[in-house]
C-alpha cells in the first residue's frame, strides 16, 4: 500500500503526509474539515456543558457514572424509556457496537458483534441527562496482519497507511451499515482474543488471524499502524479516536515508554479476569478489583471500564462526564 490522496467524507481533496508524530498528526484541510475540529476543539475545552443527573437507588455511582455493556450482551431490560442495565440495576447508561473488523474487511468473516436492542435501548436513553448512548469500536489488525507486511524490512511508512486505511473503511462501512451511533467515539480494539486467532500486533499472521510468523514486531511499528488509524478518525470524520484494551496487553505491545504514550487519546479498558459481575462498581472499583488504565492517560480520558466478561455477557462502567 502506497500513500495516496484522496476524496474526504465531504468530497473535499486531503492530502495524505507520513508522519511519525503520532496522536493530533496535522493534514491539509478544507472548511468544513476545519469547523468539525473547531467543534472538537471546544467540547473538549469544556464549551459544552454537562449536566449530572440525580442520583437514584438503583444507579451506578457517583453521579455521572453509568453502567452499560458492548458486544452480543447483556441485553437492557424494560419497555420504555429509562431502560435498565440487567443483573446489577441502575439506568443503562451506554452500549459499544463492533461496526466491522480487519478479518471482515478482508472478506474473511461476516459477523458482527451488535446487539440492535442494546442499540436502541442506549440512544433511547440520552433523551435524559446523562447517559451516553451508543459508541463504536472496529477489531483492528496490527501491522503484521498487513499483507505487505516485511518481517525483514518492517516500513514505518506502510504500517501507519496500513492503520489509515482500516480507519477510512471502517468509517465507509458504518455510513453505509450503522448502526447508529449517539456517542462520537470510535475506539480500536487492540488485543489478543485468545481463541486461536491474532490481530497481527505481536506476531505476523494471515488476513484472516492465523498466524504465520514469528518474528517479533517492533513496537514503533505498532505504532505507527494506531497513528494511522488515529490521524484518519480525528481529520474527515465526525467521531473522536478512543482505544479499547488491557493495561497489561498494551504495555507489552507498546511500550510504557513514547510508543506507549496516551496524552489525547479516549481510553475503554478491561478486567479480562473478573467473570463475576455483582457487585456493580462505584467510581473505577468493585470488590477485588479496580480498573487499570495505560498509556499515561489523563483522568478526563477515562471513559469506559469492561469490569466484568461473565457467561451472561460484557459489563461496563462509563463515566458520561469524559465521553462529551
Amino acid at each position: 500500500m502506497g500513500l495516496r490522496s484522496r476524496q474526504g467524507k465531504f468530497n473535499i481533496p486531503i492530502a495524505l503526509a507520513f508522519s511519525s508524530a503520532g496522536e493530533g498528526l496535522e493534514h491539509e484541510e478544507g472548511p468544513v474539515q476545519m469547523a468539525v475540529r473547531l467543534l472538537k476543539t471546544l467540547m473538549v475545552a469544556g464549551a459544552v456543558a454537562f449536566v449530572a443527573p440525580a442520583a437514584s437507588a438503583l444507579a451506578d455511582s457517583p453521579a455521572g457514572f453509568y453502567y452499560g455493556a458492548d458486544s452480543f450482551k447483556p441485553t437492557a431490560t424494560g419497555s420504555s424509556v429509562p431502560y435498565k442495565e440487567p443483573t446489577v440495576g441502575g439506568t443503562f447508561g451506554g452500549y459499544a457496537a463492533e461496526v466491522w473488523t480487519f478479518a471482515d474487511q478482508a472478506g474473511c468473516s461476516t459477523s458482527r458483534a451488535v446487539n440492535t436492542t442494546d442499540v436502541g435501548d442506549a440512544n433511547a436513553n440520552t433523551q435524559q441527562s446523562g447517559p451516553t448512548g451508543t459508541a463504536l469500536f472496529y477489531f483492528m489488525g496490527g501491522p503484521g496482519s498487513d499483507p505487505q507486511y516485511n518481517a525483514s524490512h518492517p516500513s514505518a511508512s506502510e504500517a501507519y497507511n496500513w492503520g489509515y486505511n482500516q480507519a477510512y473503511y471502517a468509517y465507509k462501512y458504518y455510513v453505509a451499515h450503522g448502526p447508529t451511533a449517539y456517542q462520537p467515539i470510535m475506539f480500536m480494539d487492540i488485543e489478543n482474543p485468545g481463541n486461536g486467532t491474532f490481530q497481527g500486533w505481536d506476531e505476523e499472521t494471515d488476513k484472516c488471524g492465523s498466524r504465520t510468523g514469528t518474528t517479533p514486531i517492533p513496537s514503533s511499528i505498532d505504532r505507527q499502524t494506531f497513528n494511522g488509524f488515529y490521524n484518519e478518525i480525528f481529520a474527515n470524520t465526525p467521531f473522536y479516536p478512543g482505544v479499547y484494551a488491557r493495561q497489561d496487553y498494551w504495555n507489552a505491545t507498546f511500550g510504557t515508554g513514547s510508543n506507549g504514550s496516551l496524552p489525547s487519546t479516549k481510553e475503554w479498558t478491561s478486567q479480562s479476569h473478573n467473570v463475576i459481575a455483582i457487585p456493580g462498581p462505584s467510581r473505577w472499583c468493585t470488590i477485588g478489583a479496580c480498573a487499570q488504565w495505560f498509556g499515561g492517560a489523563p483522568s478526563s480520558n477515562e471513559i469506559e471500564w469492561q469490569w466484568a466478561i461473565a457467561l451472561s455477557g460484557d459489563y461496563d462502567q462509563i463515566d458520561s462526564s469524559n465521553a462529551f
